[in-house]
């Protein structure tokens, strides 16, 4: 008895500091293996995307539009410059995610469809330019920002239950559905970046 009790009481304390991780939904594709990263920035610097949902950070995000709008992202959708979406480093892609600019308090829900980025630096999220205009930072470039993973809408968009604008309804915006899951494949390359994937053991 008194081993169940210390069981539930472990089970317990760890649920209260975060340490319970839910899975990352689905099979893994291509975007799930570690990856390099060499470019202007970084030379060979390995990146290991997570294998679970939770997560917040503060740091820099950045915006990314014109040299790239119309272009694959990581996962194979075409990237929209208008649209509401981000690159992460080591999210798991299609991750439904909530930014808020620290600075003015302004929060936007967007979905994590790319990787990046890869400047060297201190940023943590590259933003779509429709993106960077509701946070009110697409003048400035850069903005000190607040992510986190929205995990309850993360796993309904995965199994189909939410559309993508729904989910960004949280922010009490009116945002068309305009985003469908895509099939993975291979990181895009492009001039700038060259990246090598780790093959599955």
């Amino acid at each position: 008895m008194l081993k169940y009790f210390l069981t539930l009481s472990v089970l317990a304390l760890a649920s209260c500091s975060g340490e319970v991780e839910t899975p990352r939904p689905g099979p893994k594709g291509p975007t799930d293996r570690p990856y390099k990263i060499t470019n202007s920035f970084m030379k060979d610097e390995w990146f290991y995307p997570q294998g679970h949902l939770e997560y917040e950070s503060t740091g820099v995000a950045s915006w990314y539009g014109p040299g790239f709008h119309g272009k694959k992202t990581s996962n194979g959708e075409v990237y929209n410059q208008h649209g509401f979406t981000a690159a992460h480093r080591t999210l798991p892609i299609s991750s439904i995610i909530k930014v808020t600019n620290v600075e003015n308090g302004k929060s936007i829900v967007v979905r994590v469809n790319d990787r990046g980025p890869f400047t060297g630096d201190d940023r943590i999220i590259d933003l779509t330019l429709a993106a960077a205009k509701e946070l009110e930072f697409h003048h400035k470039g850069l903005a000190k920002v607040k992510v986190e993973t929205l995990v309850p809408e993360t796993l309904a968009y995965s199994q189909k239950k939410i559309f993508i604008g729904e989910a960004q309804s949280l922010n009490h915006k009116k945002v068309p559905p305009v985003f469908q899951k895509a099939k993975p494949v291979i990181l895009a390359k492009n001039n700038r970046t060259k990246i090598s994937r780790k093959s599955k053991a």
